[in-house]
Formats: C-alpha cells, sequence, structure tokens
C-alpha cells in the first residue's frame, strides 16, 4: 500500500470522524468503539507483518478508526464564544479587527469587542474609511445573523455558521460611529495596515479599472464595482483576482532565487516565514491557506532532497485544514472549491493530456 493511498484513507477517517463528532448523539460510544477496533486492528497488522503478510483490511481498518478518532476527538474541543448582542439601541467601544469588502453603496469590517465573544460585522457608509486597529464607539442595534429564507422548497444556505467559521457572531448595520483614540497596534494589525498601504499606492498609480485587477491579483482585494464584478463571472475570470498558488509560488521562488548563495536549510525557512507574513498580510483567506500547505509540503521536501508529489501535498494540506477548523468541512464552499478545482488539476491532469495530445 502506497504512502499516498494511507494518507488518503486517513483523511477519509478524520471526515468521518469530524461529521460523527458533530452530527452525532452517539459520538462518545462510536469513538469508544473505534479505540477498541484501532487496537484490535492495529495488533491483527503488526502480527501479520511479522509473518511476513501484510493484512491491508487491517491497515485500512487501523488507518481509519484512527483518522475517525482523532476527527471526533477534535470536535469535541472547538471553543464556542458567545455572540455580543444588544436588542436595544446601545453602545459599545470596538476596535477594528478585519476590513471586509467595499460595495458600490457601502462599506463591512469586522470589529472586537472584547477576547471573549465573537467578532461584529459591521456595515456602514463608504466614507469615512476605517482603518484596522482604529477604536470606534458605536451605537446601534447589534443583532444575531439569520439564515436566508428558502424558495421553492430549496435547501437555504447558513449564513450562521458561515460567519462563525469566520469568528464574526452578531451584525449591526449603519450604526452611529465615533473615532476614538486610538491603542497601541499588534504586530497583525500592523502587516494589515502595510497591506493597506500597498493597496493605496497600486490605486494611485494605475488606473482603474486596472487597479482593481492589479490589487486583486497582488494583493487579493475584491473591492470591484458590481458591474465589473458581473463582467469577471459571465466571462469566467473571477478565479484569476483570488490569491492561491500562483502567488505563493512567485514568493517562493523570488526568495530561493534571490538567497541562492546561502545554505538550503536557511533558504527554505526564509520562504516559508516570507509565505505566513504574505498569509497574515493578505488576510488567509481558504484558497490562500490550502495553498500555503501544500508550498510548506514542498519546501520540506527540497529541505530533506526527496521528491515533491502534489497529490499527497493536497490530501497533508486538507488535513492541517481540518485538524485546525473542523466546521470548515460543513459551511467554507471557498475550501471546497479550491481543493476540488486542484484536485482535478493534480489527479486529472495526465489524463487529460494523453487524451488532448491525440
Amino acid at each position: 500500500m502506497t504512502t499516498h493511498l494511507k494518507t488518503f484513507i486517513f483523511l477519509l477517517g478524520l471526515i468521518g470522524g469530524i461529521v460523527v463528532g458533530e452530527k452525532s448523539v452517539y459520538a462518545t460510544e462510536i469513538i469508544v468503539f473505534l479505540i477498541v477496533t484501532l487496537f484490535t486492528e492495529g495488533a491483527i497488522y503488526f502480527l501479520s507483518k511479522r509473518k511476513g503478510r501484510s493484512s491491508y483490511v487491517a491497515l485500512t481498518l487501523t488507518l481509519l478508526s484512527l483518522g475517525m478518532i482523532i476527527g471526533g476527538v477534535r470536535t469535541q474541543f472547538i471553543k464556542e464564544l458567545p455572540r455580543f448582542t444588544c436588542e436595544s439601541v446601545c453602545q459599545a467601544e470596538v476596535v477594528v479587527e478585519r476590513k471586509g469588502d467595499i460595495k458600490d453603496t457601502y462599506q463591512t469590517f469586522d470589529v472586537r469587542v472584547d477576547e471573549e465573544t465573537l467578532l461584529v460585522r459591521v456595515r456602514a457608509p463608504l466614507y469615512p474609511e476605517y482603518r484596522v486597529g482604529d477604536r470606534l464607539e458605536l451605537s446601534g442595534k447589534i443583532i444575531a445573523p439569520e439564515n436566508f429564507v428558502p424558495h421553492d422548497g430549496k435547501k437555504s444556505f447558513d449564513y450562521v455558521s458561515y460567519l462563525e467559521i469566520n469568528k464574526v457572531g452578531s451584525e449591526v448595520y449603519y450604526p452611529k460611529i465615533i473615532l476614538l483614540d486610538p491603542l497601541s497596534v499588534t504586530l497583525k494589525q500592523r502587516l494589515q495596515l502595510f497591506h493597506e498601504k500597498l493597496i493605496s499606492l497600486v490605486m494611485a498609480h494605475v488606473t482603474e479599472p486596472a487597479s482593481y485587477l492589479a490589487s486583486g491579483m497582488l494583493l487579493g482585494v475584491s473591492n470591484f464595482s458590481s458591474e465589473l464584478l458581473e463582467t469577471f463571472r459571465v466571462t469566467g475570470l473571477s478565479h484569476i483576482v483570488v490569491l492561491s498558488g500562483f502567488n505563493i509560488t512567485i514568493l517562493i521562488v523570488f526568495i530561493l532565487i534571490l538567497l541562492r548563495p546561502l545554505p538550503v536549510s536557511v533558504r527554505v525557512v526564509a520562504a516559508s516565514l516570507v509565505v505566513v507574513v504574505f498569509v497574515i498580510m493578505v488576510g488567509g483567506g481558504s484558497s490562500l491557506v490550502r495553498a500555503s500547505g501544500m508550498a510548506f509540503v514542498s519546501l520540506l521536501a527540497l529541505l530533506f532532497g526527496r521528491g515533491y508529489v502534489a497529490t499527497q501535498a493536497l490530501l497533508v494540506s486538507l488535513i492541517a485544514i481540518l485538524l485546525y477548523s473542523p466546521m470548515s468541512l460543513f459551511y467554507d464552499a471557498s475550501l471546497h472549491l479550491s481543493f476540488l478545482a486542484t484536485s482535478g488539476i493534480v489527479y486529472g491532469y495526465e489524463s487529460l493530456e494523453r487524451v488532448f495530445s491525440k
């Protein structure tokens, strides 16, 4: 059994464990049964291996059980933060934690009330524009979000869970905002402020609409007008303004070439640090995190003198993402699309190449 197949089986088990841990009322009983299965099948596999006859059935059940146990246990350690809400008009001092989208008539950004509650998503007029790290006083109704009402019996989009994946638990629409004296800025906020400065430089020196395209391709900005966004969708080019493996590859190749005289270990560490800083700076969307995980596997392969296998890197990156954020399995459509699209490339490339070469 190849290493890639073992990883795939473990991933299936991990996904099954997350589903059981989150959706089943008998999760504890199932995990106990899986622990017994793990030790039983593991013992059978190692005994058969000592006799020179590896039992692939026992190995498969061992890997599946191990993955399901880890997935099921991981869901029990998800920290559920409370929402900050007030049904009547209230005042709250907040700090801008994350910039959102800028649409034709409004802007959105996420603010933190305190460390013990989920973020609050604010919808405000286009101007004035607020920056990461700004301390504000909000006055308005902070309400819990609601799922969209389905039409014609169709299944509704779980908007509430989607927001929770992004650590957002409540919303406020067009509150009264007063800018207060700023607090000390964290390193993460400094990186995001530098990101905003780079965007402003692009917008200042490149004319529209090319400036939107450049800032989207280089910095992951999606502040397009509705007309321009619809144009990208109709032509099927929306993916070119989403940060992914293309941007990470450019960064890594640039660092490796720039530091060519230095030892491989130094170059790998430097490239890894640059990727981490870049992901934090631009906000780290699902497609970018997936690409970064695959990039780290490639850097480790370079460091240890091993060959890079894209299919294996894809599975390892997905395992890492699910271990960090298990709920992404259910509600993160960006992760689903990114993983499926990349799977089509790394698994279907050779077959498609043979077909089209004829």
